[in-house]
């Protein structure tokens, strides 16, 4: 531990949030693309979930080198597809909408069937929403599961991940074990190149909402705290007057 110390200034704030994952085998470099196909780009609580995993990728691999990519920058695409030429691996993270993935996500990946690029990084993906249970999110798995394949190359790992929706205001008790376990599964993908199993499987529950939760929320409901994010979005953007309307009925 005091090595580490030395070695890194940050090791001191990076550790507060995990335990390092013992016995993997060590790596020096690895450089990743990440597609984020959030609309809301660097604003994303998609953004914010990276930087946890990230950081802990960097810790675990010292010369981690990660980028960027903004979907939601349709004028920037050829330039992301020369990137993808030159990535190592490939992590796709967007949130779901609707029961499916974002448009400017689908878009991209049809340009990436098309080209047909040389290069055949392996694909990881990360599909995060505001709906608490995963079962909601599973519509997607059977189209991420394959994606990789069409264009040669190996699919390492998906990750659901609901309960997302509202986490850049929660307080800092309320989100220490997720952005911990983003952490930590930065570490471990960066130590051995996919998202971790088990770390995935603890991070996707609930799969469906248990008794307990559901009569959480009916108090929630009665209390009126349910629409506390929403009127928060609605002041901000001074439409807090038009939250009753029905403009389509």
């Amino acid at each position: 531990m005091i090595i580490c110390v030395a070695w890194r200034r940050n090791f001191i704030r990076i550790t507060s949030l995990h335990v390092l994952t013992p016995k993997l085998p060590r790596r020096y470099t690895m450089k990743l693309l990440i597609l984020n196909g959030s609309p809301r780009a660097i604003g994303s609580n998609s953004t914010l979930l990276m930087q946890h995993f990230c950081e802990g990728a960097k810790f675990a691999v010292p010369a981690f080198d990660f980028e960027m990519c903004y979907l939601s920058k349709h004028t920037h695409f050829d330039e992301y597809l020369e990137k993808y030429d030159k990535a190592e691996n490939v992590l796709w993270i967007f949130p779901l909408y609707v029961h499916a993935m974002p448009s400017i996500v689908k878009d991209f990946m049809e340009i990436l069937y098309t080209a047909k690029p040389q290069n055949k990084p392996p694909h990881a993906f990360i599909v995060q929403s505001g709906f608490t249970e995963a079962a909601q999110s599973r519509f997607l798995e059977p189209y991420l599961t394959r994606f990789p394949g069409k264009l040669g190359c190996k699919s390492n790992g998906l990750l659901i991940k609901g309960g997302i929706e509202g986490i850049q205001i929660m307080p800092k008790f309320a989100t220490k074990s997720l952005f911990r376990n983003f952490n930590n599964l930065g570490q471990i993908y960066a130590k051995n190149d996919k998202l971790d199993e088990k770390l995935c499987a603890k991070l996707r529950k609930p799969e469906h909402l248990n008794s307990r939760i559901l009569l959480i929320m009916r108090i929630m409901a009665f209390l009126k705290m349910n629409n506390f994010y929403w009127n928060i979005q609605l002041k901000k953007n001074n439409a807090f007057h038009l939250r009753d309307s029905q403009p389509y009925l």
